[in-house]
């Protein structure tokens, strides 16, 4: 009979020794999942933008004489004379011949040109997250009836325990 009550002795503390565990215990028996993420996000900019060039245009001077048949007594005439933003021209006929002049002025020409100049910028955003994954501790419904029947098992163990120091110990007849 000692013999039962030392194993049962023996089983209680058997199954108490690797039982509880602090919570850094715990961690470093289980360590908790960490999934790390990279991300890197990289944007391209472009602009776009207009300019303008402008191109000199040299002035040069024309002059050119020409003899005119005189017809029914016309022979002079008056001076024409005409001017734009680029050149300016004279033209008669005097005795009979036509004199003209075009004189062209020193000019600077500007043209826009779309989309010419193109800036690229590009940026990147690096982020680095890390989770753990803790997961809750929960008790299932076959822990619940293990618990429960350890329950049942240690006091029916108690009160065999008693029986026996009251029977054998006591020596109740």
């Amino acid at each position: 009979m000692k013999n039962i009550i030392k194993f049962f002795i023996l089983l209680l503390i058997a199954s108490g020794w690797q039982s509880c565990a602090t919570q850094k215990r715990c961690n470093q028996k289980f360590p908790p999942q960490v999934i790390t993420s990279d991300s890197v996000i990289t944007n391209s900019i472009t602009i776009y933008r207009d300019t303008t060039i402008y191109v000199y245009l040299p002035g040069d001077t024309v002059r050119d004489t020409v003899e005119v048949v005189v017809k029914e007594g016309i022979a002079n005439s008056r001076p024409s004379i005409h001017e734009t933003d680029l050149a300016w021209s004279k033209a008669q006929v005097i005795d009979g011949r036509l004199i003209h002049s075009l004189i062209q002025k020193d000019s600077v020409l500007a043209r826009v040109i779309e989309n010419a100049i193109r800036e690229s910028a590009i940026t990147t955003d690096r982020t680095r997250i890390e989770t753990k994954i803790i997961e809750k501790n929960f008790v299932s419904s076959w822990q619940w009836f293990q618990i429960w029947l350890g329950r049942i098992f240690g006091l029916l163990l108690l009160l065999f325990l008693g029986y026996f120091y009251v029977r054998y110990i006591l020596r109740a007849p």
